[in-house]
């Protein structure tokens, strides 16, 4: 924005309307005129040229071109105004209502993707390393079968033509559903997150003391949503109705009321921040929605922003159509033009030459001019007669330097979300690699070589974007709401401390800049690559073990569908290290340490971890099943190679059995008035198993010579938390199915001494009883540990009050009536998983009846 350039201290905070994210992910859909819908079209500019002249088939031809071209359009369009949110480290922001909106879509495209074979055999990254390596062949055999010899320095024209055959190949994919939640879970992984205006926090490094705060009081405010933020924001939203979605613009109901409060909330921000003396920063919405834009900047209305200003005044400020970008766009399309074979075309000039004669049309006062005009605003194919009229030479002119740059455009690729720099990076790796082997490169050793590259690169790409979201998660006090997986590292001491201060109920990270600070401080666990050295391109342990710090904190936030991305990609790594007999260079310890076996046990237990709390099929509860026999296998694999001594087997078994559990609530709550006792048997089995392992590991702790991981007395408090959490599930659903007279084929596992076992270790270990504080009149219980090492999250204190009941335990403060146990229930419950609407209404309801 040129408010912003004109200062270097200015700030912008960029909020995204719903139809850019759908941009991003499917601009197939958006990028091109939908005729039933003409909102759409962000990728055409320019009006459609008439095409009446031309016999049908050649106009079907003609339009499917014209709609490539607005396919890439928009993308470019929509990722510039991600990597500009980005450059001042700041995630992907909406309003509470986009951001309800957005996820209420996407989990409309997950449900149809989740279908199709491309999802069933694999991963996100699984696929795109598929369609690279089919494009990569491709691509060789064209070299093989031409007189065109390939070689070395030809790398960043061979990189390019790859990535083009990988997008056209993707074009071709069965399902669309697929290509966009792809998409989506990468815009995610690399934003880590997508997050309300509620939750943001700014970056140390880019936003000044004075803005960062005034920016969080405003996030505070919006997230507390007191009696009187939510009047003014209803107050807002009933004024605007009338404006945001007049009668000629209406969508429907629900968009009209989305687009309210999201302006509502828009205004209040910046209306906030001028009341803080914050002039030096503004919160601008961004949206694809020209009949919004245009709504909003046609109103007479006061801007209710805080001075007397109109609304239009205040629209012209703070809401940018995706267009916006198109100038910023055009010089690096140049250069990735350039980077081929440089031609003259629109790409050389900018964005005002590009449409001269058409940007200044507001002003103008002839008829061609208004014509045009029109033709903007509502995006309609014009009429044979009407473009003859509104054509004269400049305007014929300004058509064929757009035909130009879009069809440069369309040759673009969108990996690392166009990122020049980094695209000329990897080729520079690429390059030094082949001419650092054999003059005649053989095709598997060359695919293999591009392939790694490509995806060290992207791994490098997504963790250098770590302090985007993290920010927001720490400073907005969302990590905490559970506890993150138990992952643990005995001999890797900054990221195995960094896991244990992620489970402190006293906060070690209070900041964002803690959490940065520590986050870089990984590299110590690291082998370190030869910076000297072009070819030594190994930070495959670095990213391994950021993917999993990332992963445990936003685990630690519910954000399940972060970390399990993260986890996937941390799995990648090993695979792809397994899969081409090239070991990850790992940190040299002293003589007498063994060095750290990469084997991705950790990256397996938290994608078993995640995949299980995200879990709404039966096939998914499987593939946390069978991600939980990797982690156990590679921990045996670790043994073997003298490495992870202290980790422990029973973690393990603890997940098997929140498995158990969690497929059986699941089932539970799809039919409520099945039992499901097989499952429900398999959970006592489970239970029985979990209990089986740790009678043998209480016997090793009086044995000499036994792995000390292999001895409870060893077991850390994480481990310790989580086998009582179960237990005194397994114990409350026993009770609770006895209640309703539920009967399976497998005898009770959990009897009472185990609940009063379970309940001692919470006791222990949690801030459970300070947490229960607030239902005594008297002081806290002497039991109260004075440095508890564990968050007692909602569910831990939900299941230790109806445990106590269940097992009439006085160790703890207990219910005495109804109205107590709803207070319990109304002040600790947090949805987690998809089945705990069922589950916490039917303990709830259970706890009664057990009074």
């Amino acid at each position: 924005m040129r408010w912003e350039r004109q200062n270097e201290d200015r700030r912008v905070v960029f909020l995204f309307d719903t139809d850019v994210i759908k941009t991003l992910c499917a601009p197939w859909i958006t990028g091109p005129v939908n005729e039933r819908n003409l909102g759409d079209g962000y990728g055409q500019i320019l009006p459609q040229r008439p095409l009446l002249d031309f016999d049908p088939d050649e106009r079907q031809k003609l339009l499917g071109i014209e709609r490539r071209k607005a396919e890439s359009i928009a993308w470019l369009l929509a990722n510039k105004a991600a990597q500009t949110a980005f450059q001042y480290g700041t995630p992907i922001l909406q309003t509470t209502a986009h951001s309800l909106e957005t996820f209420r879509v996407f989990e409309s495209v997950k449900f149809d993707a989740a279908a199709e074979a491309d999802v069933s055999r694999s991963s996100v990254d699984d696929r795109e390393e598929q369609f690279f390596g089919q494009s990569l062949r491709i691509v060789a055999n064209r070299l093989n079968n031409t007189d065109e010899s390939f070689v070395p320095q030809k790398a960043g024209r061979f990189l390019a033509d790859v990535l083009r055959t990988v997008e056209q190949r993707n074009l071709q994919r069965s399902s669309r559903f697929v290509r966009e939640w792809d998409a989506f879970a990468t815009i995610v992984r690399l934003s880590n997150g997508i997050f309300s205006l509620s939750d943001f926090a700014p970056s140390d490094k880019y936003y000044s003391s004075h803005l960062k705060c005034k920016l969080e009081n405003v996030s505070e405010e919006l997230r507390k949503n007191d009696t009187s933020v939510a009047l003014e924001l209803a107050e807002l939203e009933m004024s605007l109705r009338d404006v945001v979605a007049p009668s000629s613009y209406r969508f429907g109901k629900d968009r009209l009321a989305t687009d309210g409060l999201a302006v509502a909330e828009l205004i209040y921000a910046n209306r906030r921040l001028a009341q803080l003396q914050a002039s030096d920063v503004r919160v601008v919405l961004i949206t694809g929605d020209r009949k919004l834009v245009l709504a909003l900047a046609d109103s007479r209305q006061p801007s209710q922003a805080g001075d007397d200003r109109q609304l239009r005044g205040f629209a012209f400020d703070h809401v940018l159509h995706i267009w916006s970008f198109v100038d910023s766009i055009t010089g690096e399309i140049q250069k990735a033009v350039s980077r081929g074979e440089p031609k003259a075309s629109a790409t050389q000039m900018s964005g005002s030459e590009l449409f001269s004669g058409l940007l200044a049309f507001p002003a103008e006062v002839s008829e061609p001019a208004k014509h045009l005009e029109r033709l903007a605003r509502n995006a309609v194919t014009p009429e044979r007669d009407l473009t003859g009229q509104i054509l004269p030479h400049e305007i014929e002119h300004a058509y064929e330097r757009w035909n130009e740059f879009s069809e440069d455009a369309v040759g673009l690729h969108r990996h690392f979300l166009f990122n020049p720099v980094k695209y000329d990076e990897i080729a520079k790796i690429l390059l030094a690699k082949f001419e650092a082997i054999d003059s005649r490169i053989d095709g598997e050793r060359l695919g293999n070589l591009a392939v790694e590259t490509m995806a060290r690169a992207r791994d490098r790409t997504n963790v250098e974007f770590s302090e985007i979201g993290a920010n927001s998660v720490l400073n907005a006090h969302k990590n905490g709401v559970r506890n993150p997986p138990d992952l643990m590292f005995d001999s890797l001491e900054v990221t195995n401390q960094i896991f244990r201060d992620l489970s402190l109920p006293k906060r070690v990270f209070v900041t964002s800049a803690a959490f940065s600070n520590r986050f870089e401080q990984i590299v110590e666990d690291c082998y370190r690559p030869n910076s000297e050295d072009p070819l030594d391109d190994d930070y495959r342990q670095e990213c391994y073990l950021k993917y999993l710090v990332l992963g445990a904190l936003f685990a630690s936030a519910n954000l399940w569908i972060v970390a399990e991305q993260h986890a996937e990609s941390a799995v990648k790594i090993v695979e792809r290290a397994n899969w081409l007999r090239d070991p990850i260079r790992t940190r040299s310890f002293a003589c007498d340490v063994k060095s750290t076996n990469m084997s991705g046990r950790e990256a397996y237990y938290l994608l078993a971890v995640s995949s299980r709390v995200r879990a709404r099929t039966r096939r998914r509860y499987d593939d946390a099943r069978n991600w939980l026999v990797k982690a156990r296998s590679s921990l045996a694999a670790d043994r073997e190679e003298g490495t992870a001594a202290g980790v422990p087997f029973i973690r393990f078994d603890c997940e098997d059995l929140a498995i158990s559990l969690g497929h059986y609530y699941h089932a539970r709550s799809e039919n409520k008035d099945d039992p499901c006792d097989a499952l429900a048997d398999e959970i006592s089995r489970s239970a029985q198993r979990l209990l089986d392992v740790r009678e043998m590991m209480v016997q090793n702790d009086a044995e000499e010579n036994v792995t000390v991981g292999d001895q409870y007395i060893n077991v850390t408090a994480a481990v310790k938390t989580t086998i009582a959490t179960n237990l005194l599930q397994v114990g409350v659903v026993q009770g609770y199915r006895s209640s309703k007279n539920y009967v399976g084929s497998v005898t009770h596992s959990v009897d009472e001494s185990e609940l009063h076992r379970a309940l001692d270790d919470l006791v222990t270990h949690t801030d459970l009883i300070s947490q229960l504080s607030y239902f005594k009149k008297e002081p806290l219980s002497h039991d109260a540990p004075s440095d508890p090492s564990i968050i007692c999250s909602p569910l831990i204190l939900l299941y230790s009050v109806v445990g106590a009941m269940v097992g009439k335990m006085e160790r703890i403060w207990r219910p005495g009536n109804v109205e107590e146990i709803d207070r319990l229930f109304d002040a600790f419950r947090t949805n987690v998983t998809y089945y705990d609407d069922w589950r916490f209404q039917s303990l709830r309801e259970y706890a009664k009846s057990i009074l």
